[in-house]
């Protein structure tokens, strides 16, 4: 039951909220703003019953700080009060300083900003909260990596095994991945965190995730050249590979040999990722006359990596200078000075 001293609170706290709604209602009407629907015009109200739902927390509430080795200290609390106020007490309290402090109800953390009467039972006059310390060396390597996600080579080596401070280093620079502890690179949270933001991080990973086709889609989607740590299978996965190349057409030198000499395949890719990637093929593509054509259509220079017979056929040779023009040194020496090769060479 609440007393006397609760009423008068409620009552005060009460009006001054039925005031402060009269005041914007009266703003409003003043600014013209005659054509709000019903619903804001019950707002107030709505607000009102709001502000009387939590009216135990106008009491204080006892804060039981508790460390992993037993009982630090008691405070009692306003429950209006933000989580940093009540660390300010257990600095006070304890010596402990705030940006040292964890606190948790249960498994609960306890954020900074949060009102305590949001993060405590609403039916319950104390809280038992456990206050786990952070060490300092830790709280300014954490701070480092977070900025500058590389810096984790130089933070303690025990350190490089926390899983918190590995993920901040490779959300920062994926690359930090390659100085972790070596149990984080068979993590498969960090490591995709590391090889989506930096696709060659995949070589640091360990060899289950290099065969894992989520993670090696992930790296090679960031950088096509990632194909290249992949697994055996994984460089046989078309879906993978059609991945890699788009990012890189020189990815396509990390594909197996079977994709390499698949025609179909070969054709698909040169129409989706470039020419260039002729230079990867299987030798004979490079002297499928087809599939040449296809390569320098799409990208002149590819003419460069097709056999020494192709390049002595005219219609080849005519087809890559008109894509482009610079294409006309690596033809036969026969043609180089072809008056109609030359006139058909696209330049700029």
């Amino acid at each position: 039951t609440m007393g006397e001293q609760d009423v008068r609170l409620l009552q005060d706290y009460t009006t001054a909220r039925l005031l402060e709604n009269e005041r914007l209602i009266e703003a409003e009407i003043e600014e013209g703003s005659n054509d709000g629907d019903a619903g804001e015009l019950e707002e107030p109200a709505s607000t009102l019953q709001e502000s009387i739902l939590p009216v135990r927390c106008l009491r204080t509430l006892d804060v039981n700080v508790n460390g992993l080795a037993g009982a630090l200290c008691s405070l009692q609390a306003d429950p209006t009060w933000r989580v940093r106020d009540v660390k300010s007490k257990i600095a006070a309290a304890t010596g402990t300083p705030m940006d040292q402090q964890r606190l948790f109800l249960g498994t609960s953390e306890w954020c900074d900003h949060q009102l305590v009467l949001d993060v405590t039972p609403p039916s319950s006059p104390s809280a038992d909260v456990t206050m786990v310390r952070i060490d300092p060396v830790y709280q300014q390597s954490l701070a480092m990596v977070s900025i500058a996600g590389m810096q984790l080579a130089v933070v303690p080596q025990d350190l490089r095994a926390d899983r918190t401070l590995v993920l901040a280093a490779v959300r920062q620079n994926g690359a930090a991945l390659e100085y972790a502890a070596q149990e984080m690179h068979a993590d498969r949270e960090v490591v995709l965190v590391a090889v989506t933001d930096r696709g060659l991080a995949l070589q640091f990973a360990c060899e289950a995730l290099r065969a894992d086709s989520a993670t090696v889609l992930a790296a090679v989607l960031s950088n096509g050249m990632a194909l290249r740590h992949a697994s055996g299978a994984l460089q046989a996965d078309r879906d993978v590979v059609l991945a890699a190349v788009r990012g890189s057409c020189k990815a396509f030198e990390f594909a197996s040999e079977y994709l390499q000499a698949d025609r179909g395949f070969v054709l698909q890719l040169l129409e989706e990722a470039g020419g260039l990637l002729l230079e990867f093929a299987a030798e004979a593509l490079r002297e499928d006359r087809e599939v040449v054509e296809a390569a320098v259509r799409q990208d002149g220079l590819a003419l460069e990596f097709a056999t020494d017979k192709l390049r002595a056929n005219r219609d080849i040779v005519r087809a890559a200078v008109q894509s482009n023009g610079l294409a006309l040194w690596d033809a036969a020496e026969e043609l180089k000075r072809d008056p109609e090769i030359m006139a058909a060479a696209k330049w700029g």
